[in-house]
């Protein structure tokens, strides 16, 4: 085993490493549907979702000792817990910031480790994997809640209203249904405000304005419509 990686290039290549000695493993190729050629792509891919030093590859290596292509549920949700309590030690990092996306990469990634090994992943997560997502995350989403209605309750205080409870549930059934109604939008403009940004840091690296641009444009952009909104706006 290596010894802990130090800075983000390190813990990068400490895992694809790590996955590469078990992905060129007999036992592995014995076992995998999966050609040489994208064995490789895989492991790369793994890597670079889930940057956590020896982990994924302990992982993997566990999941070809089980016997069978069936997994049970307990299994996978004890490696994918496995997985995230690996990530959040680097959670300050510059290796968290670049790399990890959250629940949803960590899952995809521990797919991909399952058809690696000969895995059926839809017997990993007999319930979906949204199912499984919503219960993994469900502390994250938890807290992200709170400083939504955190921001909800406050801008109510500054404009002496109070409202019933009533009237706080419709307020927050009309805001999840008009959310849902918009979600493609929402998404189209989330991706687009992240590839600008990220141009924009390749164009020009060397610019200090330009580092960080994307979550520094996190603190500014607006949350409501303001007063030269148009009416045909969302």
């Amino acid at each position: 085993m290596q010894p802990p990686a130090t800075d983000q290039n390190d813990l990068l290549i400490q895992t694809e490493d790590e996955l590469k000695a078990v992905a060129e493993s007999s036992r592995l190729q014995d076992v995998s549907r999966l050609q040489m050629p994208q064995i490789e792509q895989t492991v790369k891919m793994i890597a670079g979702l889930t940057p956590a030093g020896s982990v994924p590859g302990v992982i993997l290596s566990g999941l070809l000792r089980l016997p069978g292509r069936k997994l049970a549920p307990d299994q996978a949700r004890q490696d994918t817990n496995a997985l995230l309590a690996s990530l959040e030690k680097v959670k300050d990092t510059a290796v968290y910031g670049a790399f990890f996306a959250g629940p949803a990469a960590v899952i995809w990634a521990y797919q991909s480790m399952l058809r690696l090994a000969g895995k059926d992943p839809e017997d990993a997560f007999p319930e979906g994997t949204w199912q499984f997502y919503v219960d993994y995350a469900l502390r994250e989403d938890t807290a992200r809640h709170t400083t939504e209605t955190h921001g909800f309750d406050t801008l109510f205080r500054q404009h002496n209203l109070d409202l019933k409870l009533v009237d706080r549930m419709t307020a927050w059934a009309m805001a999840a249904i008009t959310t849902l109604h918009q979600y493609d939008d929402l998404l189209g403009n989330e991706w687009r405000e992240r590839v600008y940004t990220s141009v924009l840091n390749q164009l020009l690296p060397d610019d200090e304005h330009c580092q960080q641009l994307y979550r520094r444009w996190e603190f500014q952009r607006p949350y409501r419509r303001e007063a030269d909104a148009n009416p045909r706006h969302t």
